[in-house]
């Protein structure tokens, strides 16, 4: 009897879910001011990289509320056991975590946002799988 031989396994086609490079496009936080702006987790078209935790803090000049609104959001939709996502946009309503937490985004759901004051930090956190095209985000004062 002879020997089976072993035959190449052809890999099934890629997934959108693909593997990004281990470099961080982020680290630590960013200041933004001015009673309007714009942020991205990243580059436009390119997905973002593992290990991100970044900060955005934006503080207006005058005592006014913030409304954040999410222009694209895509975020790797897998969650543990326990319901929390991998891969999340966290935004608070003040400057630290230790603020009140306002909302949680990961998939593609989003909506508009308010504080109840002139601070608002969004950390954005990633893990090690499974990147996407993160987000871009717009803010603006309440009486804008």
């Amino acid at each position: 009897m002879s020997p089976t031989l072993a035959r190449p396994i052809t890999p099934p086609p890629a997934s959108p879910r693909v593997r990004a490079p281990a470099e961080p496009r982020c680290s630590g936080g960013v200041q933004l001011g001015g009673s309007a702006g714009t942020f991205r987790s990243g580059p436009a078209n390119k997905r973002y990289c593992s290990w991100q935790d970044c900060m955005w803090h934006v503080a207006l000049d005058t005592d006014d509320i913030i409304v954040l609104k999410f222009t694209r959001l895509d975020i790797e939709c897998v969650t543990n056991p326990q319901g929390v996502p991998y891969d999340y946009a966290k935004v608070y309503d003040g400057v630290t975590v230790a603020s009140p937490l306002l909302a949680t985004f990961f998939c593609s759901t989003h909506y508009a946002v308010a504080t109840s004051g002139p601070h608002l930090l969004l950390h954005f956190h990633t893990d090690e799988l499974y990147n996407y095209f993160g987000f871009e985000a717009i803010y603006k004062s309440g009486r804008s």
